[in-house]
C-alpha cells in the first residue's frame, strides 16, 4: 500500500515538474485573467447580504465625523473599511458595481502577487486563487477580508527584508491592524515575534545604545500607536449590541469547546474539514462530538507539521503567537463561521515565508529523508487543494442556482408593482418565549430586512426604521431601552398602519387587534433565499404581506403555498 501511496505522489510530482518547465510567463497571465472575468462573473450572480448593504449604507449615509468616532464603537470594525467604500459610495457609483470593483481592487492584486511573486510550486500558484475563501467567501462575498488577504500577501512579500526595509513591513502590519478586530490581533501577535527578534540580536548593552537609531524601533512604535487608535476606536460602548447579548447561560457552548475549536480544529476547517457548519455565533454552535474529535485530531497532526517545518525554517512562532492571541479573542469575545477563512491566510503567510527562509544547518537535524518529506507535503498539498476548489465551485454552482439574500429580489418587487410608495414596515427583532407567549427581548432598532433593501432606493422607504429618514439609515447596534421602543411604538402608530410587510413584524406590540392584525395582509410574494457555506447551505423564506384590500386594488395575488 504504501509503494501505491509513493506511486500516486511521485505521478503528481512529475505533473508539477512538467508544469514548471512550460516557458514563460503565460499561464500566470491566463490565471489573473481567467481570475478578473470569473470574479465579475459570479460577483454578477451574487445577492449582497446584509453585512455587505451595512457597510455600504454606513459609507453613503454617516457624517465622516461619525465614521471616524462613533461608528467603530457599535460595529466592532476600524474605520478603514468604510473610507475605501466611501468615494466609490459618494461619487455614485450603484451599489452591487461599486462591491464588485471595490472586492476585485483587494483580491485582484493579491491575486496578481500570488500568481507572479510566491514561492510556491506553479501548480499550487496557479490554483490558489480559484479555492473557496480566496475566490468566494473573501472575493464574491465583499468583506473587509478582501483587504486583509492583501495585507497578508504584502506581509509575505516584505518580510525577508524587514530588518532592511523595515517601514514596509511595518506598513503591511499596519493595514493588517486597519481591516478588523481580528486583524489587530494577529498583526499584534506577528509584531511581538518581531520585537524578540530584534531584542535576541544584540547583547542588552549593545541593544540600549542603539536604540533609538534603530529603524525598526521607530516602526513598531508607529505601528504600536496606530493599534493604540484602533483599540481606542472599537472599544465596545455600553449600548452596544455585542456587549448586551441576551442568551441564556444555558445555550452557551462551554468554553473549553470554543478554546479547543479556535485551537485545534479551526486550522484543519479551513483546509479540509467542516465541523463547525451552521451560521451562528461559536458561543451558540452545536458540535458534532465526532466531527470535533475527528478535526481535532487532524489538527494536532498539523501542529505537528507546522512544529517540525518551523523548527527548521525558524518560523514556529509567526504562526502560534498570532493563531493563538486569535484563539483566545474569538473563544473569550467574539467569532461567527464566516470569520475562520482568516486562519488560513494566516497559515498562508507561514507556509510562504518558511519556504523562502532556508537553514541548512537545522535542517540536517532532522532525520527524515527528503524524497519522503516531498512525497508527504505533495500528497497533502494536493487533497487540501483539491478539498478547497470543490468547495469553491459548489459554492459558484450553489450562487447561480440560488438568491444568497433577499434584498435585490424585494427590492424588484416593490418597484415592479410601484409599491415603495405606500407605507412599509418592516420586521424587527422580537424574542418571545414560545411555551409562555412572552416578550422577552425587544429591539426596534435593529430591523435587518430594512438594510437588505436600503441600497437599491434613493431614499428609506421603511417608515419603522431611522423614523423614516435617510440620515443614519444604517443598522446601529444600539441596544434600546425599554422607554425607548415605547417611544419608538409611539412614532410607528402616530404614522399609521402599515400598507405592506416585510417578514412579519410583531404588529400586537403597536396596534390591538381591533384597529390592525396580522389576519388582514396576505403574502404576495416570497423570496428563498440560501446562505451558502461550502457544499452547503441554510434556506429561509421572505415574505411580503399587502393589506387584503390594497392587493385586491393592485391586482395581486396570495402566493401560492403560503398559510
Amino acid at each position: 500500500m504504501l509503494n501505491g501511496i509513493y506511486r500516486v505522489a511521485d505521478a503528481m510530482l512529475a505533473f508539477v515538474r512538467r508544469v514548471e518547465d512550460i516557458p514563460g510567463k503565460l499561464p500566470e497571465l491566463g490565471v489573473v485573467i481567467s481570475y478578473a472575468v470569473l470574479h465579475f462573473v459570479m460577483t454578477a450572480f451574487h445577492e449582497p447580504w446584509l453585512d455587505e448593504a451595512v457597510a455600504w449604507q454606513i459609507a453613503r449615509c454617516a457624517t465622516v465625523s461619525d465614521i471616524l468616532f462613533k461608528i467603530p464603537h457599535y460595529e466592532g470594525h476600524p474605520q478603514l473599511w468604510h473610507f475605501i467604500m466611501l468615494p466609490f459610495v459618494r461619487l455614485g457609483m450603484p451599489y452591487e458595481m461599486s462591491l464588485a470593483l471595490i472586492s476585485f481592487l483587494f483580491t485582484g492584486i493579491a491575486v496578481a502577487l500570488i500568481v507572479y511573486k510566491s514561492p510556491f510550486p506553479r501548480v499550487v500558484r496557479c490554483l490558489l486563487p480559484f479555492t473557496y475563501f480566496i475566490f468566494y467567501q473573501y472575493g464574491v462575498i465583499v468583506r473587509p477580508y478582501c483587504v486583509m488577504l492583501l495585507a497578508f500577501v504584502l506581509l509575505a512579500i516584505t518580510y525577508k527584508r524587514r530588518s532592511d526595509c523595515p517601514g514596509r513591513y511595518a506598513l503591511s502590519l499596519a493595514l493588517l491592524a486597519g481591516t478588523s478586530a481580528f486583524g489587530i490581533v494577529m498583526a499584534g501577535g506577528i509584531a511581538l515575534v518581531w520585537v524578540i527578534e530584534i531584542w535576541e540580536e544584540r547583547r542588552i548593552g549593545v541593544f540600549l545604545k542603539s536604540f533609538l537609531r534603530d529603524r525598526r524601533i521607530w516602526c513598531l512604535f508607529a505601528l504600536l500607536m496606530w493599534a493604540l487608535f484602533l483599540v481606542a476606536s472599537i472599544m465596545p460602548a455600553e449600548d452596544t449590541f455585542a456587549t448586551n447579548l441576551k442568551i441564556e447561560q444555558e445555550e452557551y457552548t462551554p468554553m473549553w469547546i470554543r478554546l479547543c475549536y479556535m485551537f485545534f480544529v479551526s486550522l484543519p476547517d479551513v483546509l479540509l474539514t467542516d465541523a463547525y457548519g451552521s451560521y451562528e455565533l461559536l458561543q451558540t454552535v452545536e458540535f458534532s462530538p465526532v466531527d470535533l474529535v475527528s478535526a481535532g485530531l487532524l489538527g494536532i497532526l498539523l501542529w505537528a507539521v507546522i512544529f517540525l517545518f518551523g523548527r527548521i525554517k525558524k518560523t514556529t512562532f509567526l504562526f502560534l503567537l498570532p493563531h493563538v492571541l486569535l484563539g483566545i479573542t474569538g473563544s473569550v469575545l467574539y467569532i461567527n463561521i464566516h470569520h475562520i477563512g482568516i486562519v488560513q491566510f494566516l497559515f498562508l503567510f507561514w507556509v510562504w515565508i518558511s519556504l523562502e527562509e532556508t537553514d541548512k544547518k537545522e535542517q540536517k537535524r532532522i532525520r527524515i529523508s527528503k524524497e519522503s518529506i516531498v512525497r508527504v507535503m505533495a500528497l497533502g498539498s494536493s487533497l487540501c487543494l483539491g478539498v478547497l476548489l470543490f468547495w469553491n465551485i459548489s459554492a459558484c454552482v450553489q450562487e447561480v442556482q440560488k438568491e444568497y439574500a433577499p434584498g435585490r429580489s424585494l427590492a424588484g418587487f416593490l418597484k415592479k408593482n410601484s409599491l415603495d410608495s405606500y407605507k412599509i414596515m418592516g420586521q424587527w427583532q422580537c424574542i418571545y418565549d414560545e411555551d409562555q407567549g412572552v416578550l422577552l427581548d425587544e429591539n426596534t432598532n435593529n430591523c435587518t430586512i430594512a438594510m437588505d433593501i436600503a441600497p437599491y432606493f434613493e431614499k428609506n422607504i421603511v417608515y419603522n426604521y431611522a423614523d423614516g429618514k435617510n440620515e443614519g439609515n444604517y443598522i446601529s447596534h444600539i441596544v434600546p431601552t425599554e422607554e425607548d421602543n415605547k417611544k419608538n411604538h409611539e412614532k410607528w402608530k402616530a404614522q399609521g398602519i402599515p400598507d405592506i410587510l416585510l417578514r412579519e413584524p410583531k404588529l400586537g406590540e403597536v396596534w390591538t387587534d381591533g384597529e390592525v392584525a396580522f389576519k388582514d395582509y396576505i403574502p404576495v410574494y416570497v423570496c428563498e433565499v440560501q446562505q451558502i457555506w461550502k457544499v452547503s447551505a441554510e434556506n429561509s423564506h421572505i415574505y411580503v404581506y399587502v393589506k387584503r384590500d390594497l392587493a385586491r386594488k393592485l391586482g395581486l395575488k396570495a402566493v401560492i403555498g403560503s398559510n
